[in-house]
């Protein structure tokens, strides 16, 4: 009996040890499986987050260059990175809007305007520049061309309509200098007349004595590359008012002179020397007849041709009739010389201040 239990004990561990190996083998086997289903769930997990990542992050912008539009798909943060996805190489005077450095969001519109070539007139040269400004002011002062604080900038066509210019225009630069000088001008009484019937036509007289003003001005002359192209006032100052005048004018026509009427047309203020038709007063001059013709007599007179035609008939008071006849070197304006048949006449006249009339 010993004998035969001792046999059977081996087996029956045996076996056990076969199931609890089964066991650990299935289980084994069970956690590879997992193993391998999470590993692969993994990579799958990765690649689906990779390529929904890159949906996210990608921006969709518009790239407009010169007016033609460029859809672009891209990762990049700033314009400069987007434009360099979208292929366009911008050129170093070239215009883009946002700046270079602005970041990018979805959706956005990239503006580029490309430079063209332009010429400026300046200070008596032509100056070749590329801008892809919008304003003539802007694309001088690109350029280097310093304005100042008058000057004047003629654009091209192309940017009168305000769109940016087309190649080749020309931009003038006026320089413009502007000089200011200040004076005194005198400002004209004003004169008031009263007509007087008891004076002569053409004499008048001072009632009420009036005096002019003077005013200060500031002119401005305006130059434009050296040249003078305007001249006038741009300030004015009152100093001194003027004061008014009033004149009595006379408006008789008729004199009477030894119980006689004369009538005339006008009446004149001169100054009245005298002078004998010969040697002694002419000199070499002294053959008797005037610059008219006429015998050197009473009655002949010498004026200014400019005042008093030569052969009008006047009347001279405290000389007489007489016609104007004769001219002198030193008979200008409101002068006039006497003529008489001797020298101590001439003499005893000497200089006066006369009224002639002008006779009709």
């Amino acid at each position: 009996m010993p004998v035969t239990e001792g046999a059977k004990a081996p087996s029956h561990r045996l076996r056990e040890w076969q199931r609890v190996s089964a066991v650990r083998l299935a289980g084994a086997l069970g956690g590879r499986r997992r193993a391998v289903r999470a590993g692969v769930a993994c990579i799958v997990l990765v690649i689906v987050t990779a390529v929904c990542g890159y949906a996210w992050a990608a921006k969709h912008v518009t790239v407009v260059v010169d007016g033609v539009e460029i859809p672009c798909f891209s990762l990049r943060l700033t314009v400069t990175g987007v434009l360099a996805d979208a292929g366009v190489v911008l050129n170093p005077r070239d215009h883009v809007e946002p700046g270079p450095a602005e970041r990018v969001k979805d959706g956005a519109t990239l503006m580029v305007r490309r430079a063209v070539p332009l010429t400026i007139a300046a200070d008596g040269r032509i100056l070749e520049t590329l801008s892809a400004q919008l304003t003539p002011e802007a694309v001088v002062l690109e350029a280097g061309v310093e304005l100042g604080p008058e000057d004047r900038i003629e654009p091209a066509a192309g940017f009168t309509e305000g769109g940016p210019p087309l190649p080749d225009e020309a931009i003038r630069v006026v320089r413009v200098r502007k000089e200011y000088e200040t004076r005194l001008w005198r400002i004209p009484r004003r004169v008031y007349r009263r007509e007087d019937e008891n004076l002569a036509i053409g004499i008048s007289r001072v009632v009420e004595k009036g005096q002019d003003g003077t005013e200060e001005v500031v002119l401005c002359t305006t130059f434009e590359d050296g040249k003078q192209v305007s001249r006038m006032i741009v300030e004015r100052r009152v100093v001194t008012e003027p004061i008014a005048e009033t004149l009595v004018v006379g408006t008789s026509g008729q004199i009477s002179r030894g119980g006689e009427a004369i009538r005339f047309r006008r009446a004149m203020v001169m100054s009245a020397t005298a002078y004998y038709w010969g040697p002694e007063s002419t000199g070499k001059w002294a053959d008797g007849y005037t610059y008219t013709g006429l015998k050197a007599t009473r009655g002949v007179i010498a004026v200014d041709p400019q005042v008093i035609p030569l052969g009008t008939r006047v009347y001279v008071d405290g000389y007489g009739f007489a016609i104007a006849g004769d001219i002198g070197s030193a008979i200008k304006g409101s002068k006039i010389d006497l003529c008489y048949d001797t020298l101590a006449e001439a003499l005893q006249w000497g200089r006066r201040t006369v009224t002639l009339y002008i006779l009709w």
